[in-house]
């Protein structure tokens, strides 16, 4: 970040999320002392032309879609041209959660059960919760108990992760609403809460309050 102007800078050390009309541009800062920026602008596109579901983007085709955006955003985008030409282009995809995450012995867990969008950023933190609930579900089973366990997990996991899929949506249609400038003034409060059931949500105490239906 250290190419950045100072006016630029300013913004780009905190998380930023900058709306405009169906497309918004987020950055924040990683690494210490805010030496890396990470960068990702959501941009509405007919058809994505590349059957791979990532793909080689443009800087110049991004600053095109950016024209007329705040002074700061444009500031960004100019300088990270002046270092690269490229950068990755990653297509979003809807699947509705799936009914049914085992068949036999087989189990699913993460995005091949419920594949969300990445607006609130809980695609890794699911898996997680999934992978932690599994292996607790699986601590002493046999041949005749796997499949009693396995609907446990299921039933641990299935109606929070649709719910996260559901408001992923949500947030990412807000995000890039169409007239950005006419939407109501943003509830601090609500948001402090709806991260908090996303963010303080305990596997552990969720397996124990469970378990005796099902072991």
């Amino acid at each position: 970040m250290r190419e950045l102007d100072p006016e630029a800078l300013s913004v780009a050390r905190d998380t930023t999320n900058f709306s405009g009309p169906k497309r918004h541009f987020l950055i924040y800062p990683i690494g210490a002392n805010y030496r890396t920026l990470n960068i990702v602008a959501f941009i509405p596109e007919a058809r994505h032309k590349d059957e791979s579901w990532t793909s080689q983007g443009s800087l110049e085709d991004l600053a095109r879609e950016l024209e007329g955006w705040n002074p700061q955003v444009r500031s960004i985008v100019e300088t990270w041209k002046r270092l690269q030409k490229t950068t990755m282009k990653q297509a979003l995809y809807e699947h509705e959660p799936l009914d049914k995450w085992t068949d036999g012995h087989l189990v699913v867990m993460g995005d091949a059960a419920h594949a969300m969008l990445p607006h609130q950023g809980q695609g890794t933190g699911q898996a997680i919760e999934d992978g932690v609930t599994l292996a607790l579900c699986l601590v002493g089973v046999d041949a005749e108990t796997v499949q009693r366990r396995l609907d446990l997990y299921y039933h641990l996991r299935k109606e929070r992760t649709d719910r996260v899929v559901n408001t992923s949506r949500e947030a990412g249609r807000v995000a890039s609403a169409a007239n950005p400038e006419k939407r109501t003034p943003v509830d601090l409060d609500a948001m402090r809460r709806r991260w908090q059931w996303l963010w303080k949500h305990d596997v552990f105490k969720a397996f124990e309050a469970e378990k005796d239906k099902y072991i």
